[in-house]
């Protein structure tokens, strides 16, 4: 009797580890055919970097999420939206200036257009098509590769600040992408082989940073450029 019941669980485990590796196969790992939710998809649809970025929680993405839990919702926007705020959310906390904001500040943001959040800036169809983080006074930070989010830009001006570090290679991804102006910074590094990618480039400007070593040859690849400014590196 007791063969007989080892026999028959030693059964029963091997049908469900050969339905587990099956639906693990089929990209179904979840126990039941229930839709995702909203913050699921959300978290489904950012990529690695960004998830290891969320490990960190002092880091801009972390905070940046807390604020979309806490106060944004993830059921008030679809999903491109969602993006879009985060990614913004990301280079918000990403300044020097904003990294102890008031509830008071932040909760109010939940309330107000992401269009309106960076003076000098555009959307059409409440989609960011220029990203502009020029102001009064320089800007201290970094910039974020969440900004790849925004997949309808086509201007993208961050020059005439304090900027700091290396340029996100993700920005290469931003295929709608014209004007890229990051001049008059601290960034330093090289200049991404990605940039190969935007072949709807016609304007770039890196000039008067801390950018070294050689220019890639994969600017070749931007057919339509007219203007590429490197200077002073």
């Amino acid at each position: 009797i007791i063969c007989l019941v080892v026999t028959l669980i030693i059964m029963i485990a091997a049908v469900v580890a050969s339905t587990f590796v099956r639906r693990m196969r089929s990209g179904d790992d979840s126990p039941d055919d229930r839709p995702l939710t909203a913050e699921e998809s959300f978290i489904a649809a950012l990529p690695d970097y960004t998830i290891e970025s969320l490990e960190d929680e002092d880091s801009a993405q972390s905070k940046a999420f807390e604020w979309m839990e806490e106060y944004d919702g993830f059921d008030s926007f679809p999903l491109e939206r969602q993006l879009q705020r985060f990614a913004l959310m990301c280079q918000f906390y990403a300044l020097s200036s904003t990294e102890d904001l008031s509830e008071d500040i932040v909760s109010a943001l939940a309330d107000v257009d992401e269009c309106t959040w960076f003076t000098g800036s555009r959307c059409v169809d409440n989609m960011y098509t220029k990203l502009s983080l020029q102001s009064r006074f320089p800007l201290d930070g970094s910039i974020v590769p969440e900004l790849s989010f925004l997949s309808s830009l086509n201007r993208l001006l961050v020059d005439q600040n304090n900027f700091v570090g290396s340029i996100p290679t993700q920005l290469g991804q931003i295929k709608t992408l014209k004007e890229l102006r990051m001049n008059n910074n601290f960034f330093r590094g090289y200049i991404p082989t990605e940039f190969g990618k935007l072949s709807d480039l016609e304007e770039i400007d890196l000039s008067n940073n801390f950018l070294s070593g050689s220019i890639p040859s994969e600017i070749g690849l931007w057919d339509k450029a007219h203007s590429l400014v490197f200077a002073n590196n």
